[in-house]
Parts: C-alpha cells; sequence; structure tokens
C-alpha cells in the first residue's frame, strides 16, 4: 500500500436542486477506504442554484456561474482537479478549458495580473475510454433535456471517433427522462422498479428505431447523470426484436466511468 502522501484537493461543482446525486460522487472520494490509505484527499464542493438561474430569465449565466465556480475552486480552494457532478453542467466545459486570469488585488502599481488553467475531469473522456474498451463504434446519450438535444456533450464524443445517435428518441420520451431525472428522483425515495421500467422501454424503442432505419442498432447507451446510475444498476441488456433477432447493447453509467478511473489513478 502506498504511503500517505501530498493532499490531492479535488473540487466539485453540484446543482442545489440535485445535491443527493453530487453527494453519491462525494462519497466515493472521501469514503473510499483504499483511496485514503493512499492519499489524503481534500474535497471542496461549491453549490450553484440553476434553477434560480434559469427562473431570472438569464440561461446564459448559467455557464458563466458554473465557470466561476470551477475556478474559484482552482485559485482559492486551491484544488487539483475540478468534478461536474451531473452531465448538463458539462455546457460549460468549453468556458471553463480557456485560461483564466487572476487579477492582481495587492494595490500596488503596476498591476500584474496572473493566468491559470482549469484542470476539468471530463465526463466525455471517461465515457470514451469505457466504449474503446468495450469496442462500442455507436452510442445513444441519456440525460437531462440539454444533454438530450445539445450538442455539447456529443461533440466532445464525436472528436473521439464515437458516432453519437441523436434522432432515435421521440420528444415526449426525451421529456419523461429529464422529468425522472430532475424530478421523481427526488419525490421522497424513488421507486427504482418503476422508473426503471419506463426507461427501459425508452431505450428498447429507441433501439429499435436505429434497426428500422437500417443502421443496425445502438452499441451502448450511456447514461449521463448519476440519477439514472442509481436507477438502472444492469450494465448489459438485451433487446429481442419481432423477426426473433437477439440484439445485444451496453449500459455505460459515464459518473462511475470517471470514479473507477480516478479511483484507480489515486490508488495506483
Amino acid at each position: 500500500m502506498a504511503e500517505k502522501q501530498v493532499p490531492i484537493r479535488i473540487g466539485l461543482v453540484a446543482d442545489l436542486l440535485r445535491y443527493e446525486a453530487a453527494s453519491k460522487i462525494l462519497s466515493c472520494f472521501c469514503a473510499n477506504p483504499e483511496v485514503q490509505q493512499s492519499h489524503n484527499i481534500e474535497v471542496s464542493m461549491r453549490i450553484i442554484d440553476i434553477d434560480q438561474l434559469r427562473k431570472s430569465g438569464k440561461p446564459s449565466e448559467v455557464d458563466k456561474a458554473v465557470d466561476q465556480a470551477a475556478f474559484d475552486l482552482t485559485v482559492y480552494n486551491q484544488c487539483d482537479y475540478i468534478v461536474l457532478t451531473n452531465g448538463v453542467l458539462h455546457r460549460a466545459a468549453e468556458m471553463i478549458s480557456q485560461t483564466h486570469i487572476i487579477p492582481d488585488t495587492s494595490g500596488t502599481w503596476p498591476r500584474i495580473d496572473s493566468c491559470t488553467e482549469i484542470d476539468l475531469l471530463h465526463v466525455g473522456n471517461y465515457i470514451a475510454s469505457a466504449c474503446s474498451a468495450k469496442e462500442l463504434k455507436r452510442i445513444a446519450l441519456l440525460g437531462s433535456r440539454d444533454v438530450m438535444i445539445e450538442d455539447f456533450l456529443k461533440n466532445h464524443l464525436c472528436m473521439d471517433g464515437l458516432e453519437v445517435v441523436d434522432d432515435i428518441f421521440e420528444k415526449p420520451e426525451i421529456e419523461t427522462i429529464d422529468k425522472i431525472v430532475t424530478c421523481e428522483f427526488y419525490r421522497g425515495r424513488p421507486k427504482c422498479g418503476e422508473l426503471q421500467g419506463k426507461i427501459r422501454n425508452i431505450i428498447h424503442e429507441a433501439d429499435i428505431r436505429d434497426f428500422t432505419k437500417g443502421r443496425g442498432g445502438i452499441d451502448g447507451f450511456v447514461f449521463c447523470e448519476p440519477e439514472l446510475e442509481v436507477i438502472m444498476q444492469k450494465r448489459d441488456e438485451y433487446c429481442y426484436l419481432a423477426d426473433g433477432l437477439n440484439h445485444h447493447y451496453m449500459f455505460i453509467g459515464a459518473f462511475q466511468e470517471l470514479v473507477k478511473d480516478v479511483v484507480a489513478f489515486l490508488t495506483f
């Protein structure tokens, strides 16, 4: 077992209304005895009220708030790595990846500002790594509405050579998954069996649609929200089509892959 080393600081950016999911990621680092034995891990968290920002009529302010939280964790909490704790927060990833200016507040002249880079552990990198290991080429993303209809996560994965299929989900299905992630999961104790059935039916129908388009079906469905990972526990699934074809596809938990790889790195 490795000796205790210099503290590694991890910063988490979380959504206020989805704090429970963020806390599960937090516990993976703080409550993992193997990690704590090999490293002194310090975890800081910044919480953003995304719902309130959206209600203010300034949705563009959400990305700025996520970027500012990542900046504050890096500069003021001295975090080595930043984790965005759900899929939709990754819309700010491009902004976070840019060089940030640290203003000179010393009050001396001339004023000398400095620069810093934010080391973001982008969930897309871990999705791509898992797909490569499992030899998955064609995938579909499941998550909140923004993840499924916007391109910020899709474009990141396409740069890794993956084909992200985004035309197999119908609008009511996207709304159902969004409601599960943002509402139903948090209404008391989630009825995971019931929610799991809804999601599996959506996945089943989407895979069949891909077959009817003559494209051979989806290799893997990626859960881009931690809430979906809690609900959907089985990683492999089979889709039995009417013509007797038995198509096998995989389930990938994006944040489970991130945590698994980071823990493996910390305990190496």
